[in-house]
């Protein structure tokens, strides 16, 4: 799952707003902390946060303090 983590970060710029709430929701889920991406998420969801949908955005919210 490290790989998994890592590969993400890699990939967290490309994300568009539903990849992005999914994927911190996943990692939450799953109750991974990974600490690259914890630290990187939250940028790109500003970044990108004109393009959430009501879902994304309930699901990165409730990721975010996990």
């Amino acid at each position: 799952m490290k790989e998994a983590s890592s590969r993400a970060r890699e990939m967290l710029g490309e994300f568009n707003a539903q990849e992005l709430a999914n994927a911190v929701w996943a990692f939450a889920k799953l109750e991974m902390r990974e600490e690259a991406l914890t630290k990187a998420a939250p940028s790109r969801t500003r970044e990108t946060l004109g393009q959430f949908n009501v879902q994304d955005l309930a699901n990165a919210v409730w990721a975010f303090p996990k």
